[in-house]
């Protein structure tokens, strides 16, 4: 009998990484081998920087980072190093998905020194927050507290996303730091009544936490529930981040002395046994995962990616494209490579879909052993008979096997896209806050939460004005009365082209004198002038004359020309300028009226757009109207008060009003405005706006129950004449070719999806 050939024996290629994790006081070194799928740590050591990260010289940096790899690299064989490197690194070295300048930097200057080839990087925070997803089922919301000996670091956490991050110096002790931290979060909502420490190595700090009394201003609902995390977490999290990026499925595992276990007991990952899944390189599936390849070589043993990793892995920017190149580096591109949130559902989905890919894998398998037994040689012999039963009861064993699989174990996902049919209403509405929510009254239940705002911001000015100086001269008055006469100061002469001149001070001029033989002299005397308005135009020529203000026989006249006088345009406040400053500190203390707003009602709540009164508690201005100024500024104390709902009281509402028959509101496009809103009587009335997107009732049981054992084109006929049904699909799960298109004969084997669109 022939015996095909089998894989024992064969000497397998080992692959080994480091993954690097570079904290603010500490530096982790992780070395594990690849080898067949599989992942071993086979050593770890930690060292502690003298001063914190961000302040370490570049020379610490060198000899803490080497110290650290040089260590966990003992237990690895002679000659043979771990080059291939995966960064962990904190959030605060990251922007939009790639590396700070200043920290690819050094991660360009410690990789070009100690001969690493970078692969890519994780966020710390990022890969704890995605392992706790993993291991508990489902996103987590928390506040991860990481304590150190000097400082402390915050990371918000909501539906497995980090939100923000803050760090502060540890102060009086960590519980207070930790209070003081949480009320630099600017955060609208709620905080998750849950914290996290991790790496704290006192025993007693949960207790702390547990004993400690948080502030009443942090928004928790109720006292935070306080638990802590394993050594060592942060590596295992960055661990298991690298080896979901290279598509390999994570074991649960204690990474603590790492180094003194046996080889063959270390963490182990076991790839996909899906059988159409195709073979990749580890450089094609690191490129696919946001790694670079480039210094993996193109003879290294293939590892398979499973085909659900597309589901579960999003890589910040395209492989064409990459995020952060390291100047000048011979090594590979540093890329952001980042595990995207898992929900529930899928979760379990990707439990259960190996079962029929392993069971149509080994059909397959055990067909093409069948074809390769030599029947003629089996066929020959003292038991024949025996022989031919048993080899043909083979085949009809397989068939069985085959169409009970194909009965019993296949499942299908059905896509629904619905259009959304738009609509919009406008209803008159009060908002009450003694009356429950009714419909057909037009009455929304609703509060009436009122902040204090205070705020100053500047603008220029955009008035003109003229203005300038006066012209000054000498004038010399004549006097052709009898008698003399004093002039007062202030006297007002009149130039023969209308300009008005003011005396400077008194002037006396005696009478004029003189006979009929030798003619009438008159009395004269000199005084100062000033022009009564400013302006070039008052600078007058030598041998002007002058009319005096209310005396008839006096004149004057001045011997020089005036000089002085000037014109020029200067920027004041406009009352348009004042108009301006008003309505946008309105404007721009919206948004932290309705943030505090947010603060003092359930997270299940929701507020109109726009505010039922905005009053000025206070108000000034740095200038007035007309004051020469080139800006100028408003300080100001504003009140908001504004109108909250309980989000499923206004669905009720809007279902009422526009949905009915076959068609629902969904409320994932539902959108709420009012106009004219006036308070009366502890009410607020006025008109109210609904927008919502219509779609059709679909009962999912019931629809799998109706297409359950139908052929493609059967179901999609039933399915396409539910109304605004733009397009649907079908695929089935493990897709056997030959065999009938025929949808699961159980409903339970039917998962229906729909996508609203529009």
């Amino acid at each position: 009998m022939n015996i095909p050939n089998l894989p024992f024996g064969k000497k397998e290629k080992t692959d080994y990484f480091l993954s690097l994790i570079l904290r603010d006081e500490k530096a982790s070194a992780v070395i594990f081998e690849e080898q067949t799928g599989k992942i071993n740590v086979v050593g770890e050591h930690t060292e502690n920087f003298t001063t914190p990260l961000e302040d370490s010289t570049e020379e610490e940096l060198l000899n803490i980072i080497d110290k650290t790899v040089s260590t966990a690299e003992r237990t690895l064989p002679p000659g043979v190093e771990s080059h291939k490197t995966i960064f962990g690194v904190k959030d605060s070295w990251t922007d939009a998905g790639k590396i700070k300048q200043e920290y690819l930097l050094k991660l360009k200057k410690v990789s070009d020194e100690l001969e690493f080839k970078p692969m890519g990087f994780l966020v710390i925070s990022e890969a704890i927050a995605h392992l706790l997803q993993k291991e508990e089922g489902a996103p987590i919301s928390a506040v991860l507290a990481e304590i150190g000996e000097k400082n402390i670091t915050l990371s918000l956490i909501k539906a497995g996303k980090v939100i923000e991050t803050k760090t502060g110096v540890l102060e009086d002790s960590a519980s207070k730091t930790t209070d003081k931290l949480l009320h630099h979060f600017r955060v609208s909502e709620i905080l998750p009544s849950r914290i996290i420490i991790f790496d704290s190595g006192k025993e007693a700090l949960q207790q702390e936490f547990i004993s400690h009394t948080w502030s009443k201003a942090l928004p928790f609902l109720h006292v935070p529930q306080i638990s802590t995390l394993p050594a060592n977490y942060d590596a295992r999290a960055v661990l298991n981040g690298a080896a979901t990026q290279m598509g390999l499925i994570f074991a649960e595992v204690t990474l603590a002395n790492a180094a003194k276990e046996d080889k063959t007991t270390g963490v182990k990952y076991a790839k996909s046994l899906a059988e159409e899944t195709e073979d990749k390189t580890i450089a094609e599936a690191a490129s696919e995962f946001g790694f670079s390849g480039a210094d993996v070589k193109a003879d290294e043993e293939p590892v398979k990616a499973p085909e659900e990793a597309e589901a579960v892995i999003e890589t910040a920017t395209p492989p064409e494209k990459p995020m952060t190149a390291i100047e000048d580096s011979p090594h590979a591109n540093i890329q952001a490579a980042k595990v995207s949130e898992i929900p529930e559902n899928e979760l379990v989905k990707q439990e259960k879909k190996p079962l029929p890919i392993n069971a149509a894998a080994i059909t397959q398998g055990l067909l093409g052993f069948y074809k390769k037994i030599p029947l003629g040689s089996l066929l020959q012999g003292a038991n024949r008979s025996r022989k031919v039963l048993l080899i043909g009861g083979i085949p009809l064993l397989l068939v069985f096997l085959l169409i009970l699989f194909w009965l019993f174990m296949r499942s299908a996902t059905v896509t629904l896209d619905i259009q959304n049919q738009q609509k919009s209403n406008t209803e008159s509405i009060t908002f009450s806050s003694t009356d429950p929510t009714d419909a057909d009254k037009g009455v929304i239940a609703a509060d009436f939460p009122q902040v204090s705002e205070d705020g100053k911001i500047s603008t220029t000015t955009t008035g003109k004005k003229q203005t300038g100086d006066e012209a000054k001269g000498t004038v010399t008055i004549f006097n052709n009365s009898d008698g003399g006469i004093t002039l007062p100061t202030g006297t007002t002469i009149t130039s023969s082209n209308n300009l008005d001149f003011t005396l400077d001070k008194p002037v006396t001029v005696a009478s004029a004198s003189g006979d009929v033989f030798s003619g009438t002299k008159p009395g004269t005397g000199t005084v100062t002038v000033t022009a009564s308005k400013f302006g070039t135009g008052y600078n007058l020529p030598s041998g002007t004359k002058f009319d005096v203000s209310g005396h008839s026989d006096v004149a004057a006249k001045n011997d020089n020309a005036f000089s002085g006088g000037t014109t020029k345009n200067i920027q004041v406040v406009a009352q348009a300028d004042l108009d301006k400053l008003s309505k946008t500190i309105l404007t721009q203390l919206e948004d932290d009226a309705k943030g505090n707003m947010a603060k003092k009602v359930s997270s299940d709540s929701q507020f109109l757009p726009n505010f039922v009164s905005e009053t000025f508690d206070k108000k000034s201005f740095s200038a007035q109207v007309g004051d020469q100024a080139n800006d100028v500024s408003i300080t100001a104390s504003i009140s908001y008060k504004g109108v909250a709902f309980k989000k499923s009281d206004m669905e009720a509402f809007a279902a009422k009003k526009l949905g009915g028959g076959e068609l629902t509101v969904n409320n994932d496009q539902l959108s709420v405005s009012a106009q004219s809103l006036k308070e009366s009587g502890g009410d607020v009335s006025g008109k109210l706006t609904i927008k919502a997107g219509l779609i059709p009732q679909i009962d999912q049981t019931k629809l799998a129950n109706q297409i359950k054992g139908k052929s493609f084109d059967q179901a999609l006929n039933q399915i396409n004449s539910i109304p605004q049904m733009e397009h649907s699909s079908i695929t089935i799960f493990p897709p056997i070719p030959l065999l009938p298109k025929l949808l699961p004969f159980s409903p339970g084997k039917i998962k229906i999806i729909i996508n609203k669109n529009g």
